[in-house]
């Protein structure tokens, strides 16, 4: 008898264990399912903004590219992520790039900066970008995001706006 009731207590202890086990798991799946859908949901504003949104590791990897970065620098998601940011600039802006991957590195948070990169053909292309910090769990950085806008039309036209000032001068 004695051992029929260690057994049954054994046997209790055993299922409620199961019990608390199940809790758990239905509890863990619940937000894993809440978790996932808010990453799709945030996936999907970045894939759906008309701004490039790029990131890159602080040695200057590329490790995410939305839809609009392939159009505004003509590289397919596939072709550019891996590959170093600096595929993207000419030679005379990697020192600039390189200054601004280390201030974002300690975590500096500075205003759009306007410059120029490079499309996959080759063109120049007026950007604005804003850089910042992306850290991980414990607050510390490990990458850079970037958001880029085409402003080579508005230089375009600013340009023109000079041009014709210096005429009018001249007149």
């Amino acid at each position: 008898t004695r051992y029929n009731n260690e057994r049954n207590h054994a046997q209790a202890q055993l299922l409620r264990a199961y019990e608390d086990v199940e809790v758990t798991v239905r509890a863990r799946t619940s937000e894993l399912i809440k978790a996932s859908a808010e990453a799709r949901r945030l996936a999907a504003i970045i894939d759906s903004s008309s701004d490039s949104i790029c990131s890159s590791s602080l040695e200057g990897v590329m490790t995410s590219w939305n839809e609009a970065a392939e159009r505004l620098y003509g590289y397919r998601y596939d072709e550019i992520v891996g590959q170093p940011a600096s595929i993207l600039m000419p030679k005379d802006r990697i020192p600039e790039a390189n200054d601004l991957l280390e201030r974002i590195s300690i975590g500096e948070r500075f205003a759009p900066v306007e410059t120029v990169r490079l499309h996959k053909d080759g063109h120049l292309i007026h950007v604005s970008q804003m850089y910042s910090p992306i850290r991980d769990e414990a607050g510390t950085v490990v990458g850079v995001s970037v958001v880029s806008r085409d402003i080579t039309q508005q230089k375009r036209i600013e340009e023109q706006a000079r041009r014709l000032e210096r005429e009018r001068t001249e007149l």
